[in-house]
């Protein structure tokens, strides 16, 4: 499955994601400003910089949590969880 998480007002519209092992998450940017999905504690999620209407995708194959923020504007967080 896929889980879609649009970036927009300097927000994550969904910061709060839950979804199973083998689900593909993808965040489009859809403000006019650069943004970033950056792993707080962990290099798996690490985006280029996405420019308006990019968008940068990662499977989670294992259970667990994981916490991301924009490294442009570090006010900006989400989080996935994956349940099995």
């Amino acid at each position: 499955g896929t889980a879609n998480v649009d970036i927009e007002g300097f927000a994550y519209d969904a910061d709060y994601v839950e979804v199973k092992p083998g689900t593909k998450v993808v965040w489009t940017n859809r403000d006019s400003v650069n943004h970033t999905v950056t792993g707080d504690n962990d290099s798996m999620l690490n985006s280029p910089v996405l420019k308006q209407d990019q968008n940068f995708s990662f499977t989670f194959t294992l259970p667990g949590e994981f916490y991301y923020h924009c490294a442009i504007h570090p006010s900006m967080k989400g989080k996935v969880t994956v349940i099995e």
